[in-house]
């Protein structure tokens, strides 16, 4: 069916290690996350006349867990550290810039990742919205990243506004003065 490519791309995510990934609402339900094939892999699928949907391509956070996002193409910010640089969007086949903005948590296991993604190509041209999207990461959670919501309550889907983050808004962790 129209659907298959999807869903077997979600489950080979599986065999290679990936888990699912989640939305902010804290349902337990793991296929709410519309910005990764190891969520939502039907809603926003792109088309292909040969191989039907196609899902989108998955989070920065899996991408670098399997070793798909160079060091040079990953930004981490420390503690205390400031910084201004430019995302490329997660799906572009060559960069130049980064793709990745990793910010630990102090004192913890879990960090936030910022990656910037595009209605692009096959795979990603689908998605709800161009936009940065940020997921909160905590590696020891049943579905690890969460994509970040701060409206309240969060949406049920993270295909809404309060998931994307467009120019001039602001992210702000106060919890850990981030």
């Amino acid at each position: 069916g129209y659907q298959n490519v999807a869903t077997r791309a979600h489950e080979m995510g599986h065999g290679c290690g990936r888990p699912h990934s989640n939305n902010w609402d804290s349902a337990g339900w793991p296929y709410d996350n519309s910005w990764d094939v190891m969520s939502d892999s039907w809603t926003y699928t792109g088309s292909d006349p040969t191989y039907g949907g196609l899902g989108q391509h998955t989070i920065s956070a899996h991408k670098d867990w399997l070793g798909w996002i160079p060091a040079g193409q990953k930004a981490v910010v420390t503690d205390g550290q400031q910084v201004t640089l430019t995302l490329d969007a997660l799906a572009v086949a060559t960069t130049g810039t980064y793709r990745m903005v990793e910010i630990p948590i102090p004192g913890s296991n879990v960090y936030w990742t910022v990656e910037a993604r595009k209605r692009t190509g096959l795979y990603d041209g689908e998605l709800p919205g161009d936009a940065v999207i940020i997921h909160q990461v905590d590696e020891y959670r049943e579905e690890p990243a969460w994509c970040y919501d701060p409206t309240v309550p969060p949406d049920d889907e993270a295909d809404n506004e309060g998931s994307m983050w467009r120019v001039g808004e602001t992210f702000t962790d106060a919890a850990n003065d981030i």
